[in-house]
């Protein structure tokens, strides 16, 4: 983050409005994958500014994604599919396809987003309860088991099982179609700051952890993130 806001302030000084909204649009990217989307907001904000003053119409779209991917991660996901939508308008009237259909991606991200957000799962609790209403005698005779027979509990994590866990969370979050090595960074295989929350998320649940927003900054590839999940599990 130094370096950014060394890059910002050398730009200030050299007066160069491109080079500052670059260097801005980069610090919000930066914010974004920390999971400080309101900041990343914030700094998108005034990088797509710049790029206006500079008549930069495919950096403005690029600025509108990343500002719809923030506030889809925050929730805010009506103003998202707003700003998105007019990232779309605005590639296309410039008639940059490339611009466009990422920015029609960004659109379809936020739509798979809201959605999986509404979608109930019962909670740990409910479904214990279920379990138990449904074969009462089973669980009764699984209780006796323990009691006459308790084995200690394998505490931590299978690493491999993490790891083919963990790998179609990314897949799904992502939507990779191939391969994805444990080792490759998850920014090259197409993770975002959007994504970025979304696996945080998605992992959270999966693996019934408390995890950092800054998850995929702070380790970046799969292999990464699995050590960390059984150091975690481990206690």
């Amino acid at each position: 983050m130094r370096a950014v806001n060394d890059a910002i302030t050398a730009c200030r000084h050299l007066g160069s409005k491109q080079l500052r909204a670059g260097a801005l649009f980069w610090r919000a990217q930066v914010l974004g994958f920390r999971g400080r989307l309101e900041e990343a907001l914030r700094v998108v904000v005034d990088a797509e500014k710049c790029f206006e003053s500079i008549q930069s119409g495919s950096a403005m779209v690029q600025c509108k994604v990343l500002a719809a991917d923030c506030l889809a991660g925050l929730k805010h996901y009506d103003e998202a599919k707003e700003v998105a939508d007019q990232a779309i308008k605005q590639a296309s009237g410039l008639h940059d396809r490339q611009a466009e259909g990422q920015a029609k991606s960004c659109l379809e991200r936020i739509e798979k987003a809201e959605k999986k957000s509404k979608e109930v799962v019962a909670p740990p609790v409910q479904a214990a309860i279920a379990t138990e209403a449904a074969a009462p005698e089973a669980q009764q005779a699984a209780g006796a088991a323990a009691a006459s027979a308790a084995v200690p509990e394998k505490k931590g994590l299978d690493a491999a099982q993490a790891t083919k866990r963990l790998m179609a969370i990314v897949k799904d979050v992502i939507a990779a179609d191939d391969e994805i090595s444990a080792d490759s960074p998850l920014m090259e295989a197409g993770m975002d700051s959007l994504s970025s929350v979304q696996l945080v998320t998605e992992v959270s649940k999966e693996f019934a952890m408390s995890l950092s927003p800054s998850l995929v900054f702070d380790f970046p590839n799969v292999s990464s993130i699995v050590n960390h999940l059984v150091e975690e599990s481990a206690g």
